[in-house]
C-alpha cells in the first residue's frame, strides 16, 4: 500500500503519503484541460461529481498546510492515560464527560510536567 504505483492508480481523491506521488496529483489537479470526474455513492444510487482544476494558489495553500504539520511522537505514558480512562468508560463505570475531564486533567499535568 505504501508503493506509489498503489497509491497512484487505487487512491483517487485520498491525499497519498509518497511525497512524489503528491507532487503528481497536484501537477494533475492544475493542468486546466483536466476536469476530475467523481462518482460517489449515496443511497441506492450514484451521484457524479464534476470539480474544476485546482488553482496555483489553491495548491500552495494545500501544500503549505501539509508542510506545516508535524509528527508528534507516540508517548506509552501518555497513551496510558487515555487507555485507563476509556475502560473505565466502556466497562461502564464512568460516562464519557468522567472519562474525557480526567483524561484532560491528567494529561495536561502530564503534559506541563515534560515541558517544564
Amino acid at each position: 500500500m505504501l508503493l506509489d504505483n498503489f497509491q497512484y492508480n487505487f487512491l483517487d481523491g485520498k491525499f497519498p503519503v509518497s511525497k512524489e506521488v503528491f507532487e503528481r496529483r497536484v501537477y494533475e489537479a492544475i493542468n486546466p484541460q483536466s476536469t476530475s470526474y467523481i462518482e460517489s455513492v449515496v443511497g441506492y444510487g450514484y451521484v457524479n461529481l464534476y470539480v474544476d482544476p485546482l488553482s496555483i494558489k489553491e495548491a500552495e495553500r494545500i501544500e503549505a498546510l501539509i508542510d506545516s504539520l508535524t509528527i508528534i511522537p507516540e508517548d506509552e505514558f501518555l497513551w496510558n492515560i487515555v487507555s485507563e480512562s476509556a475502560m473505565e468508560y466502556f466497562n461502564d463505570k464512568m460516562t464519557a464527560e468522567d472519562a474525557a475531564r480526567i483524561i484532560q486533567s491528567r494529561a495536561s499535568i502530564y503534559i506541563s510536567e515534560q515541558s517544564g
